[in-house]
């Protein structure tokens, strides 16, 4: 039986969209242990304790069980990762040990602590994104996917070991990627897509976990960005512990409007610092095209190419880029390291006019 271990935070309008959510797993035959703070359990009513006999509901104490204000929000949300991150590590241990082990974790929007033991664990744990497809091997239509811009953590849609998945004909608004792809994605086609406010279209962050797979076949076509930070990025992380390859990734067709560092290579990506640079990234970057991209950039680096130096980026195709930068700090600019692309049609600006420094 699939047995799902439900995360979410101590908030009305998470807890009861999780229960639901939870209501419909179970009649489809899954098992759920939903999990939050004893002080949310307090404020829930009876019915909604009454829920079917597949779900178990378990708690944990977060030292706000007589309630709390938004002025103690950050505190809140300090003591629920700290106490929050033991609890779920308990929970997956114990039911190991019970020879009933969790297959799936899912994690509302403002506890993104729990994707991170459930990694370590290995077990998949995906955020409860407005979409969130884990493991899928059909594709699927998708549209008008909204969350407030200024919203952590709040990917569009996620997609992770997914085969075959077509998003197409949709508005994505969020506070996080519009789309983004996993490890052992492949055959991954996103067309007609609006997105912004939000971070662009994103293959990644890969490289975080030895286990990690190959990524092969994205196509991003015919897609527009508005107001974006970031347009298009391949991101992955030095010095990584997994050693994959990503190929055959498109990215054509593209309108940018007002948009922060349209497009982007990063083998270097280190949100906050977090992670060491003694060596390059360990995964190769393949078969990339990028065409016919065109618009505005408020930034004025308008193309990075960030490769690795222990294995550079091969094979990469740069034709038709149309940018102007609206900004006024200098000249539109590019900048490229360990990458020789094959450059065809026009390049405004021209790309790899720079060469960076890499690690």
């Amino acid at each position: 039986m699939v047995h799902v271990l439900l995360v979410t935070f101590p908030a009305q309008g998470h807890i009861n969209p999780s229960l639901q959510f939870a209501k419909r797993l179970s009649k489809l035959g899954v098992k759920v242990t939903f999990l939050t703070s004893l002080s949310a359990i307090r404020r829930m009513t009876t019915t909604s304790l009454t829920v079917d006999g597949l779900i178990d509901i378990v708690s944990f104490t977060d030292g706000y069980e007589n309630g709390w204000s938004t002025d103690d929000a950050q505190n809140l949300i300090s003591a629920l990762e700290n106490h929050g991150s033991k609890a779920v590590e308990d929970a997956i241990r114990a039911k190991r040990e019970e020879g009933n082990p969790f297959t799936r974790v899912i994690y509302s929007l403002l506890v993104p602590w729990a994707g991170q033991v459930a990694s370590h664990l290995q077990i998949p744990g995906p955020v409860t994104y407005d979409i969130t497809k884990y493991g899928a091997k059909s594709g699927g239509d998708i549209s008008q996917e909204s969350a407030p811009g200024d919203s952590p953590n709040t990917d569009g849609i996620h997609l992770g070991r997914d085969t075959m998945i077509n998003i197409k004909d949709s508005i994505i608004k969020t506070g996080d990627d519009c789309v983004s792809i996993g490890d052992e994605s492949k055959e991954i086609h996103i067309q007609n897509v609006t997105c912004g406010p939000g971070h662009g279209i994103s293959v990644g962050s890969l490289g975080g976990y030895a286990e990690e797979k190959d990524v092969q076949g994205i196509y991003v076509t015919n897609c527009t960005f508005i107001g974006t930070t970031n347009g298009v990025r391949v991101k992955t992380w030095p010095s990584a512990p997994a050693t994959l390859t990503v190929s055959d990734l498109h990215f054509e067709d593209l309108i940018m409007d007002n948009v922060s560092s349209p497009i982007i290579i990063d083998q270097e990506y280190c949100p906050h610092n977090l992670c060491k640079k003694d060596r390059p990234s360990s995964i190769k970057i393949t078969n990339v095209s990028i065409k016919n991209v065109r618009g505005t950039t408020n930034t004025a680096e308008a193309v990075t190419f960030i490769c690795s130096g222990l294995k550079p980026c091969e094979n990469v195709e740069v034709g038709d880029i149309d940018l102007t930068y609206n900004g006024n700090q200098g000249p539109i600019t590019t900048k490229c390291a360990n990458v020789k692309p094959k450059f065809v049609g026009k390049q405004n600006p021209p790309v790899c006019a720079t060469t960076a420094q890499s690690a």
